[in-house]
């Protein structure tokens, strides 16, 4: 079975073969992405988007030609021994909840997950399972377009500076944002601690883990196909 990420920015593809994940590759655009997907032609098919429902309406007119049987899935109140902590469950963003799908199935304990990407997220679940909440915060970019958007005089950068403060106001603004999704990842683990006694473990994944320090956190995992693993999750369930 062929398993499809599909992000705010970027698609992953993997192969489940014998309860084995196998990433393949990860692009950009859905002409991309069909183009890639010819090579499965006739193979069945598993995806989750946070994309508009116009991109997905598109992208199942095109696995419909190329002749693949798929399913769409989606957030849960309850499945594969986690409880949604959503009261309208639904709402909770389906990429969120496979990652609680795949920390639920690598260990019955207090975990953290962290997803940075275009948003960052955070999301505690409990050792029986009950997912407890999070928290949702733009990504870097995100809040680096933002500001963009709204001034004539400002630019952004895309790599890191050399330094520690900027001395540019571009590297200035990405330092900035940088710091806030840290500080963001630290109040996570104060808040966490406040909730719990109990060791936590920690699970790292999403696209803007390059530009996130780990220091501090002692037992923490970076699992960067988190969410195509709880898409395996779902695979298995489905039989």
């Amino acid at each position: 079975m062929i398993l499809l990420e599909i992000g705010n920015t970027r698609w992953k593809l993997a192969a489940l073969l014998e309860q084995e994940l196998n990433f393949i590759e990860h692009g950009e655009g859905l002409d991309n992405l069909l183009r890639r997907l010819t090579d499965y032609q006739g193979q069945q098919l598993l995806f989750a988007s946070v994309a508009s429902d116009e991109l997905n309406q598109q992208l199942q007119q095109g696995l419909t030609q190329l002749g693949m049987v798929f399913v769409q899935t989606q957030t849960e109140a309850a499945a594969s021994g986690v409880i949604n902590a959503y009261a309208d469950y639904q709402r909770l963003g389906v990429d969120r909840w496979l990652t609680l799908l795949a920390a639920r199935q690598r260990k019955h304990a207090l975990t953290a997950i962290v997803d940075v990407g275009t948003a960052v997220t955070f999301d505690l679940l409990n050792s029986d399972g009950h997912h407890l909440g999070g928290w949702i915060a733009p990504g870097l970019n995100t809040m680096q377009d933002s500001l963009v958007a709204r001034s004539q005089r400002i630019t952004a950068r895309i790599d890191a500076p050399a330094e520690v403060l900027g001395r540019s106001t571009e590297d200035g603004l990405y330092l900035g944002c940088q710091a806030a999704v840290q500080g963001f990842v630290k109040q996570a683990q104060v808040k966490t601690n406040e909730v719990s006694d109990l060791p936590v473990d920690w699970l790292f994944t999403g696209g803007g883990m390059h530009y996130l320090n780990t220091n501090g956190f002692i037992n923490y995992e970076i699992r960067p196909h988190l969410v195509l693993e709880g898409l395996a999750v779902v695979a298995a369930d489905l039989g």
